[in-house]
């Protein structure tokens, strides 16, 4: 199985109720197409880098998941294409160097060798 990670932002108009609800869609999808180990961090709103959809704002949400199919990535881009709640979306397979990366930066490394 291959890691993959999914970066939601969602309309800012939304409430916290909403995105979490859109977000628990999000997870019961990834999980009834076959998606394993499903992980869900919110970040809350936060300012846009820029302007989309004459908007400045909007609310973040990062899915970590392992699937086996590629045909799921193609299923995830129609679902959050035709979602008028997602502002933007990107997908990304993560590789054993940037999951090496993102441990450092969370400091993993540090609790491992305490351990």
């Amino acid at each position: 199985m291959r890691k993959y990670e999914t970066i939601i932002i969602f309309d800012s108009v939304l409430t916290d109720e909403q995105v979490a609800a859109e977000s628990e869609n999000f997870n019961k999808f990834l999980s009834e197409n076959g998606a394993k180990d499903i992980v869900l961090d919110g970040w809350g709103k936060r300012e846009l880098a820029y302007q989309m959809n004459k908007k400045n704002y909007g609310a973040y949400t990062v899915f970590y998941y392992e699937a086996d199919s590629a045909e799921l990535g193609e299923r995830i881009n129609d679902l959050l294409r035709i979602n008028e709640s997602v502002t933007k979306f990107q997908t990304h397979r993560i590789s054993d160097s940037t999951r090496k990366f993102k441990g450092r930066l969370s400091g993993e490394h540090l609790k491992k060798s305490a351990a």
